[in-house]
């Protein structure tokens, strides 16, 4: 522990109360605040963005590619695959996530915070 060097920095109670007002707001830009939300909402816990095996299927090289569906079919991975995956997950499994069994976001997740994730998971190309 000897050699974990780190820098303090004090600041006023006001400094701190702004900075802390100013570090809680999501980026502006869609796909920035999507990944905001996939850190802060749970999504990162099961799905990872580098292709790495995980709990739920990886977003990485997923936007627009069919996904083959628990029980046979397929359905291409778009915003309204991603949207009832969010709101509906026990609709449509995806093949081999049988036992992730997750969670509903309905009421959790906004409309357009769904939207910057949506917008997030298209920059996730391979």
């Amino acid at each position: 522990h000897s050699m974990m060097n780190v820098a303090v920095v004090v600041h006023s109670r006001e400094d701190y109360k702004n900075w802390l007002a100013k570090a809680a707001l999501p980026p502006k830009p869609p796909a920035e605040h999507g990944k905001w939300l996939y850190e802060r909402r749970g999504c990162k816990a099961c799905h990872s963005i580098d292709g790495s095996k995980n709990t739920g299927p990886t977003w990485l090289g997923s936007w627009g590619k069919e996904v083959a569906l628990s029980g046979g079919g397929t359905v291409l991975f778009d915003d309204q695959y991603v949207r009832d995956s969010i709101l509906y997950p026990q609709k449509q499994i995806h093949a081999g996530f049988e036992s992730a069994k997750m969670n509903s976001y309905l009421g959790i997740l906004k409309d357009d915070e769904i939207d910057k994730i949506i917008s997030f998971m298209k920059t996730l190309t391979n």
